[in-house]
């Protein structure tokens, strides 16, 4: 009774007055303290007992899941010597979470077997990792969903951008949630109808932080920089690096770098520690309005001062900067000793710079750099010939 109503002390004080405590007893204390989130209590009292039943095990095992002690979680389940379906869906609720479908799947296919719990999470495994048609397949198998069967079965079709299905899908829900509202908009968001989606949220009955993310990244992705701007700052509950990423970047693809640059300062007088989406978000932003030395600042100190290791698209992204200004020597230095194999995209964006600004000699040696690592790249051609095209003019 004291578990059930957060009192751990007094569940305590119960507990040791028991001479012998008894499997119930220390299931008892143990399913207190794991329900009001306190592992590190539960742990000791599991370790005591002489003997464990199935409860108390699964009552360990889901306490490590909700605690993300996905290590811990494993090895205890291969120790039990018994599963039944609780164990069965913890453990694979707690790998499908953390993103280890294969782990999942094996967890599901051994399990003699499964309920609506089970097939809902592994469609949701399968759905998160790509593999749609299994989890459509998973979800019609269920006799009658619940809420959280009918989201995942939502969520599988907007993935696969059948927005008529969601729509059906949706009507056809007996109750729907913040997850559910959240679907469809992620499914007008990928058929290009903003307007359904800014529709679609503001009929929720409540926003959550992922569905104010994902509204966000609909206008933003739309151009709908103003739009995107009030979620941001109105609607957002709490900021997390994700919708920060999704202004800086949306401000500097846009070609507003000086908004992208203001909010990344902002970002850092919040103590919001920034990525490295973030920073190459920062570095995009400084290429396009010509802020070079600002840019050269924020690529040294990526390590040191924001513990970011550096990537082959930040170096790409200054050598733009570069190229942009007509300093094609340095961007040209930069991309040959940066501390990766160049890619296309590298010596493409060398190129280009080339292009704009009639460096013929480096252009030439950027595009059959380009060709030496795509021969049949049709484009590549195309763009050398592009190189010639002025001194062919000539004559």
């Amino acid at each position: 009774m004291y578990g059930k109503c957060g009192d751990i002390a007094a569940a305590c004080r119960v507990f040791d007055q028991i001479k012998d405590p008894n499997v119930f007893s220390s299931a008892i204390l143990i399913a207190a303290f794991a329900n009001n989130g306190h592992l590190e209590g539960a742990l000791p009292v599991f370790e005591r007992m002489r003997e464990c039943d199935i409860v108390s095990f699964n009552t360990i095992l889901q306490a490590l899941a909700q605690h993300s002690k996905l290590d811990q979680a494993k090895v205890l389940f291969d120790s039990m010597p018994e599963h039944n379906t609780v164990s069965g869906n913890t453990i694979l609720s707690a790998y499908a979470q953390s993103g280890h479908y294969s782990y999942a799947e094996a967890v599901f296919e051994s399990m003699p077997r499964v309920d609506t719990i089970t097939c809902t999470a592994m469609a949701s495994a399968y759905s998160a990792s790509g593999k749609l048609e299994q989890a459509k397949a998973l979800l019609n198998l269920i006799p009658e969903k619940d809420c959280v069967a009918w989201n995942v079965t939502l969520t599988a079709y907007a993935a696969e951008g059948n927005l008529e299905r969601c729509k059906q899908i949706f009507l056809d829900m007996p109750e729907k949630d913040v997850v559910s509202w959240t679907a469809l908009l992620q499914a007008y968001s990928l058929a290009g109808d903003v307007e359904a989606a800014a529709w679609a949220f503001d009929s929720m009955p409540e926003h959550d932080s992922i569905a104010s993310s994902n509204m966000l990244h609909a206008f933003a992705s739309s151009g709908h920089l103003a739009d995107a701007r009030a979620v941001f700052f109105v609607r957002i509950p709490v900021w997390d690096v994700v919708s920060w990423n999704t202004m800086i970047v949306s401000y500097a693809h846009s070609g507003n770098g000086k908004n992208a640059i203001d909010l990344f300062r902002k970002m850092g007088l919040l103590g919001i520690h920034p990525n490295e989406i973030t920073l190459l978000g920062v570095l995009l932003a400084c290429s396009h309005i010509g802020r070079l030395r600002e840019g050269w600042r924020i690529l040294a100190a990526m390590e040191d001062d924001f513990g970011v290791n550096r990537s082959v698209d930040h170096y790409c992204a200054m050598a733009d900067a570069a190229g942009r200004i007509g300093q094609i020597g340095i961007a040209e230095r930069l991309i040959q000793e940066m501390p990766f194999d160049a890619d296309n995209a590298a010596w493409g964006c060398l190129l280009g710079s080339c292009l704009i600004h009639s460096d013929l000699e480096r252009g030439a040696a950027a595009a059959k750099r380009l060709l030496e690592l795509d021969p049949g790249s049709a484009a590549g051609h195309v763009r050398l010939s592009n190189v010639f095209a002025p001194r062919s003019q000539k004559f």
